[in-house]
């Protein structure tokens, strides 16, 4: 298959802000990161956030937008879309030469919309894309969530890998602000090509199977 080029976004739990990547990929290899970028939500974005995912703890229509929900969806889509134009107007990129952007969104707050008539992928697992990244490299680590107090983390999976060492993703040659924004890039493509995205070692499926969902302009 074609190499294609794709751009990923990253909202977690943190509430911290949004981090964006492009990679270069045919859903096998990935065969370069490109640019990435971040963009930090403010105080009163979090607290928006905040409210959303309290409101969504009860909702049992992820078609629904009551209350507090209905703002901060439109405010997530917005958010991602700059985000991504940003980004392609700092590397002087064509957003015609991007063929799908991996949406990540919000927990309670997932879907997609193409704003910039893209073509969206989303509702991805991201074992295999870290699998793709680590090709060829000694040390292979599934570590997401580097805003998080780091020497704790590492302490704690180091107790539990003993006697294997552990290493930042910074460490090995990858970039750990990125890789989770890389990583919903790539599986982007992997759900655009019809290629499996969850497997039995990630999440106890019988066989490879595909999945995402696609949301064309």
């Amino acid at each position: 298959m074609a190499v294609v080029r794709a751009i990923g976004l990253m909202s977690g739990t943190s509430l911290d802000g949004v981090d964006v990547a492009l990679i270069e990929t045919d859903g096998e290899r990935i065969a370069r990161f490109g640019p990435s970028g971040y963009r930090p939500y403010s105080d009163a974005e979090q607290a928006l956030l905040r409210q959303a995912l309290a409101q969504g703890v009860g909702l049992t229509d992820r078609a629904a937008r009551p209350g507090v929900l209905a703002e901060a969806d439109a405010f997530v889509t917005r958010i991602h879309a700059e985000t991504v134009e940003a980004l392609l107007d700092t590397e002087h990129i064509d957003k015609s030469d991007v063929v799908i952007v991996g949406f990540h969104g919000q927990t309670a707050l997932h879907r997609p919309a193409a704003r910039r008539g893209d073509t969206i992928g989303a509702d991805r697992r991201v074992g295999r894309a870290h699998r793709a990244a680590s090709a060829g490299a000694a040390t292979r680590m599934d570590r997401g969530g580097r805003r998080r107090t780091q020497s704790d983390l590492d302490a704690d999976v180091g107790r539990r890998l003993q006697p294997a060492s552990v290493e930042t993703a910074d460490a090995v040659g990858w970039s750990s602000q990125s890789i989770e924004a890389q990583a919903f890039a790539y599986l982007a493509v992997r759900t655009l090509n019809g290629m499996p995205i969850t497997f039995p070692a990630t999440t106890g499926v019988a066989k490879p199977m595909p999945g995402g969902v696609i949301a064309r302009p």
